[in-house]
C-alpha cells in the first residue's frame, strides 16, 4: 500500500476533476480502513 500512495497523491493535481475526485476517494477508503494508513 505505501508504494500506492504517492501516486494517488499526484493524482489529486490532475487536470480532470474525475481523476481527483476518484484519487481522493481511493485515499480516504485506505485511509480509514487501516490505522496504519492514517498516519501517512
Amino acid at each position: 500500500i505505501e508504494k500506492g500512495i504517492p501516486p494517488l497523491v499526484e493524482l489529486l493535481e490532475f487536470n480532470d476533476t474525475k481523476v481527483q475526485r476518484a484519487a481522493a476517494g481511493a485515499l480516504r477508503t485506505l485511509a480509514f480502513k487501516n490505522e496504519a494508513n492514517k498516519s501517512q
